[in-house]
Formats: C-alpha cells, structure tokens, sequence
C-alpha cells in the first residue's frame, strides 16, 4: 500500500511539472489585451455608443453629446446630438438605412429654427466617421506608448484599464471624425509651424487615451480621450493659443438586436446628390470625377481630376452662410495646406450685400498687392452664366515659400462665388489646367 501511495504521489509532482504550474503566474500584457481587442473589435456586429466631448472652459466650451445606436452588419444607424456652445443648442437627428444618410437640424438661436429633413447616399468616410470603431482601432494599432495594465470593476464589469499614448496622426484623424456631422470644429483653428490648420499634425501638443476593457470579452466598455493642440490664430506665429479636447465613449449593447425606425417625412425628403459618387469617362480611361450638391437654394457642380480628393468641408445647415470644399492632391487625407496643389469652392458671402465690385474683391484676395499679381483677366463660366474675374498671383505656402494662386469670383442671384487654387511654382502649370477643367465644367443649378 505504501509503494501506490508513492508512486501516486511521484505522478502528481510529474503531472505538475508537465502541466506548468507554480506558484506564480506571468500576468498579461498591455500588447495582448491590445491585439486581442483588435480582434474582438472586428468582429462586432452591433453596439450603443454614448459620446461626450468637450473643447475649451466656461462660457467659451463647446459640447458635443450624443447617443447613436449601431448595426455594423447592415450599415444601419440612428443618432441623437445635441451641441451647447455656450447657452446655445443645437441638436441633431440622424439615422442611416438601406444606403441612405438622413439628417435634420434644430438650432434654437437661429429663424427659421429648423431645417428639414434631407437625405443623400450614404458617403463611406461618414459611416466610418459615425461608428468610430475603424478610427479607435487606429489609435491602438499606431500607438507610440501603453502603460502598465491596471483592473478594476466598472458598471459591475470586470475591466483592464490601458492606457494608451495616441500617434499625432491617428489622434489628429480621430478628432477630426467627431465633425459628423457637428462634432468639434478643428478646421480652420490654429496655425502650426508657420502655417497651416489644427488638421495639421504639428499643431498637435500630446494626448492620452485611457480605454476600460472588459476582461472576459476584451471589447471596450468606456473610452476616456484627451488631446491638446497647440498653434497659432495666424500664420506669421503670433497669437499662441492652446485648445483642448476632452470626451468620452461608452460602448454597450454589444451584438445585441437594433430595431431603428425612419421617420416618414424623412423618407418622403427628396435625394441629394453626394460628394464624388459619379465617375465620367475621358477617352479609354476615367480621368475625372463628378462633385454635385443639392443644398437648398444652392446647388452645383463640377468635374475634378482623379488625382484629387475632398479633404475638408463646412457645408452649412444655412444656404446664406458660406458653403466650402476643399480639394487636394491624393497625397494625404489631412492637413490640406501641406498637400500641393489644393483648390477650394467657396459659395456665399456672410456679408448682406447684393452687389459686388469683382475687381476690387480680385485685388484684395489673400490681402497680395499689385506687384504680386501675375495676370488678370475677365473669364465666363458658361454653367453659371455669368462673366467672373480671375486673377493670378504669387503668394507663400505654409512653409513661407513661394507659390501659386489663381482666385475666380463671379455672382450668382446675389451671392459671391470663389473659386481657387493654390500650388508650388514646379506644379502651377498643372495646377492651371485643372482650375481650367475645374471652371469649364462647373454648373449653378437655378
């Protein structure tokens, strides 16, 4: 009986040792619970997604709280917004079904309050914008720093905290997708190294990320996000201002069953054309692209190279205040101003006036003088019917070297018309064949 017990006993110390155990165990790492939400994030079907993001103090803040409700697999959603900037409010209503984007805006301060609904065909860089996932998984996989892994419980869940160092990049990317569509403005903002918008990376100052992960699903709970931005209000490096960004994410409801009801009146609103969705043919092979809006009152378009992309918009809820977009070569999503060439359309002027001096509104672009001026010239743009001014001239780039601009203004039922573009000396020839294109495609719809 002695020798079973033994040679039990030898099995088990065995056992034991093949099986590893100890009296220690090696924790997780950061890098782990990383890619194994990575992975679990690619997976999700659906989710909620609560947000909460801030931007300066005081009476000066701005607020950006919303509630979307997400089905991934069948490209469906529904989301409530509400900005305070100030005493402000504006609130957004927004759902997305069957390939359709559909948005209405109340701004209490404004009159008419509200605009109705309207819809288009849903643009694959807002879906990713509104979902957030695809830009959360960015700041993971480009992270330059995770920080030793921490636990506790949140909400009765189990978590790790990590957190997590953001590229400039992914940080600048990230923020800029909150602008889906009345998220923080970053456009336009400051000025970085001598020129430049906040959607330039070297304007960005530092940023965390602290995410709380469920432990047992590794899919984030909560996500606490703080960027700052440090730069200039104008490009000759003087008004050094700082802003920051402070929000959160809470994610829950993951793969659950989403029921999301359309309005009818949104339904019955007419279809807006998108940005870049038609394609036209030039010979053998597609060389140009199709930009249409259909916003109230205003509406136009224009063929553009394939060579370009939009890289920034500020399309209004109100056709009275000034609608942008802004192109530039395909070497780059962000930071526009670093990007050569780049051309810009401009309707609308928040200045109530109904007649224009184009010459004198030529000679004051971008504040050159008269020696800068390199040529102009009267032009007709035959799809708006009318005869615009173009004027040329040298001007600097971001980097303070010289450049290129070429600016055409014309009127339209009242309102100033700007289109322009900018590139360096080596590629202003390029540049003014695609203004040229750029002019003798575009089209005012009545």
């Amino acid at each position: 009986m002695s020798i079973i017990r033994i040679v039990t006993a030898g099995f088990l110390v065995c056992l034991l040792a093949l099986t590893g155990c100890s009296c220690s165990t090696h924790p997780i790492t950061s890098q782990t619970v990383v890619n194994k939400t990575l992975s679990a994030l690619s997976s999700v079907k659906s989710y909620q997604l609560d947000t909460d993001f801030t931007d300066g103090t005081g009476t000066n803040s701005t607020e950006w709280k919303g509630i979307r409700v997400i089905d991934v697999s069948d490209k469906e959603m529904q989301m409530n917004l509400a900005i305070t900037i100030g005493a402000l409010l504006t609130t957004d209503e927004e759902y997305v079904m069957n390939g359709k984007d559909y948005l209405k805006t109340v701004a209490e301060a404004n009159s008419p309050p509200t605009w109705g609904w309207s819809k288009s065909e849903l643009d694959n860089d807002v879906w990713n914008a509104q979902i957030q996932i695809p830009f959360l998984t960015e700041l993971l996989k480009t992270a330059t720093q995770f920080s030793s892994l921490q636990t506790t419980q949140l909400n009765n869940v189990d978590c790790y905290i990590l957190t997590v160092t953001p590229s400039a990049q992914a940080s600048v990317d990230f923020l800029v997708t909150l602008d889906q569509p009345g998220g923080p403005d970053v456009g336009g903002v400051l000025w970085g190294g001598g020129g430049g918008t906040l959607d330039r990376t070297d304007t960005y100052n530092n940023g965390s990320v602290e995410l709380w992960i469920n432990k047992n699903s590794y899919l984030p709970v909560k996500v606490e996000v703080n960027v700052d931005f440090r730069g200039y209000l104008n490009p000759d490096n003087t008004n050094i201002l700082e802003q920051g960004y402070q929000g959160e994410l809470d994610f829950s409801n993951y793969n659950q069953p989403v029921s999301i009801q359309v309005p009818q009146d949104a339904l019955n609103a007419p279809l807006q054309a998108n940005v870049g969705t038609t394609v036209t043919s030039s010979g053998v092979t597609s060389q140009y692209k199709t930009y249409t809006l259909k916003h109230d009152n205003i509406s136009f378009s224009f063929e553009y190279p394939v060579g370009y992309k939009i890289v920034n918009s500020d399309m209004q809820p109100n056709p009275l205040a000034a609608l942008s977009v802004r192109f530039a070569h395909a070497s780059g999503l962000f930071g526009w101003f670093s990007i050569d060439p780049v051309f810009n359309v401009i309707v609308g002027n928040t200045v109530a006036q109904q007649q224009y001096d184009l010459d004198s509104i030529a000679s004051s672009a971008e504040g050159h003088t008269p020696a800068d001026e390199l040529d102009r010239e009267s032009i007709f743009i035959a799809g708006a019917g009318t005869t615009g001014v173009m004027v040329d001239y040298t001007s600097k780039d971001y980097k303070n070297e010289p450049s290129v601009t070429r600016e055409v203004f014309f009127v339209v039922n009242g309102v100033l018309w700007n289109i322009c573009i900018y590139s360096s000396p080596a590629k202003a020839n390029q540049a003014k064949l695609d203004i040229e294109h750029v002019i003798n495609t575009f089209k005012v719809f009545q």
